[in-house]
């Protein structure tokens, strides 16, 4: 078996409201399986059963739902050592990784530091 990180993107915004901005969660989850295939099909249903929560959800004091959007990216995950198919993640195991690119150095310390950034996604 191996391990992947499966990237799940969930839109959250008012029920109510459908236009206008999207506040979007990409959630990394840990699957273990055969293929990617499989792997796959596990995030899909992953994602597909979190847009069914009942938990009062709200946006800016509305009420909101959860949309499934997909998959964004499946990555297989590299251990440092070991046997990938055979070894659990350790210490020191790449579970995932982004590229994005900033226009300088200034937005990269900013982006570094959790402050609010313009960055384009590159992959």
């Amino acid at each position: 078996m191996t391990w992947y990180a499966a990237h799940i993107v969930i839109g959250i915004m008012p029920i109510q409201d459908t236009v206008g901005p999207i506040l979007v969660h990409e959630n990394v989850v840990r699957i273990k399986a055969q293929s990617k295939h499989e792997a796959l099909g596990k995030a899909k249903t992953l994602g597909q059963t979190e847009t069914t929560l009942q938990d009062d959800l709200t946006l800016s004091g509305m009420p909101a739902k959860r949309a499934f959007a997909g998959i964004r990216k499946l990555v297989t995950i590299s251990n440092e050592t070991g046997n990938l198919d055979q070894d659990r993640p350790s210490e020191g195991t790449e579970i995932t990784y982004s590229v994005y690119k900033v226009s300088n150095e200034k937005e990269l310390q900013q982006f570094a530091s959790g402050s609010e950034v313009s960055v384009k996604y590159v992959e």
